[in-house]
């Protein structure tokens, strides 16, 4: 017996909640500003440490606001307050911060047992230990307007994107809802909804999984999903910038437009992700992902998922992205388009 695909309403409820939920989700309370950060210029500031992340150490202050300090120019931390600190090699600790035995080292001193010191330069990330579940989440909701060649018109885009962190897993939750309307009166829809999983191994290694559902009219898709698991690790990292690689088997599962047969399919995944970021302003971020699937089940039969995004803050949390996209299939499901791309610039709020 055929299985009826999920109806594509029930999935534009769940996406439109989720960048409600974006929007409601409560900030996190500041912590006390006692935290001390000695410059090489002699300076002495005070205030909350509240991350080091891509080479930038983001200091909140009572007088001058959030301020961010070039990671090499720093010679001493203090802090009473709970880390995650994670070496470029992917050793993860959990403690305080305190001047090391000279100025190129940290102290990191956990809440049982004896303290350990790393050498600055191989810090790529210090992260505030939230204590409660929203207090760990983080993301961003854009909204915005694409241009695909696929179908020469025009589209509005909605994305909603969040992660969770704790100091062995990374997960994320992101979901897109594309709605083009042509000058004739047809209206295309365009819905996914994804979450993935990292589970930090150290070495710079991990296990991952992925879960997602997609619907598409122009790719012939009704709805798919897929399933994909399979280890992974950064090939480059440092404070600045990281590069990750996935290889694993992914499930795959589709409906066409027009019919309640369904096809399943086996596939290997390789995938690789390139991240970087600066604080200096104007602050900006670059993100690009590139996803290969050969069919292992049917023959010939091979897909790609790439994506660029160029992020820039134009005012404290409000962003202007730009977001190249395409997706390849050499077999698509019916009468489906083999390749779709797009250009989307948005305006974005980061969370």
């Amino acid at each position: 017996m055929n299985r009826v695909p999920p109806d594509a309403s029930v999935v534009r409820i769940i996406a439109s909640g989720l960048m409600i939920l974006c929007l409601i989700v409560p900030p996190a309370a500041a912590r006390p500003k006692k935290d001390v950060v000695v410059v090489k210029n002699g300076d002495r500031l005070k205030g909350e440490i509240k991350s080091l992340k891509y080479g930038q150490l983001k200091l909140g202050t009572d007088s001058m606001g959030s301020i961010y300090i070039e990671w090499p120019d720093v010679l001493a931390v203090h802090s009473p307050q709970l880390f995650t600190i994670e070496s470029s090699r992917g050793k993860v600790l959990v403690g305080t911060l305190a001047p090391g035995s000279d100025s190129t080292r940290v102290r990191i001193q956990p809440a049982s047992g004896s303290a350990t010191e790393f050498r600055m330069a191989d810090i790529s990330l210090i992260d505030q230990l939230q204590l409660g579940f929203w207090n760990r989440i983080d993301g961003s909701v854009s909204f915005g307007f694409d241009y695909e060649k696929a179908t020469d018109i025009v589209l509005m885009r909605s994305r909603f994107d969040s992660q969770y962190r704790s100091p062995t897993k990374l997960a994320g939750l992101n979901a897109t809802a594309d709605i083009s309307h042509a000058a004739e009166g047809q209206t295309k829809e365009s819905f996914s909804i994804g979450s993935n999983l990292r589970l930090l191994r150290g070495k710079s290694r991990f296990w991952a999984g992925f879960l997602s559902w997609q619907r598409n009219e122009e790719l012939g898709i009704a709805s798919r999903l897929q399933l994909a698991v399979g280890p992974g690790g950064y090939l480059y990292r440092n404070a600045e910038s990281e590069l990750s690689l996935f290889a694993g088997i992914n499930g795959n599962q589709e409906w066409t437009f027009g019919s309640s047969d369904q096809t399943a399919s086996v596939e290997a995944v390789v995938g690789t992700e390139w991240r970087m970021f600066r604080f200096r302003e104007p602050e900006t971020s670059f993100y690009t992902s590139l996803i290969v699937l050969p069919s292992l089940t049917e023959s010939g039969r091979t897909r790609l998922d790439y994506n660029l995004t160029f992020s820039q803050e134009v005012i404290s949390d409000l962003t202007i992205d730009l977001t190249y996209y395409a997706d390849l299939d050499t077999k698509p499901p019916g009468a489906g388009e083999k390749t779709d791309t797009g250009v989307s610039l948005s305006v974005g709020y980061k969370f």
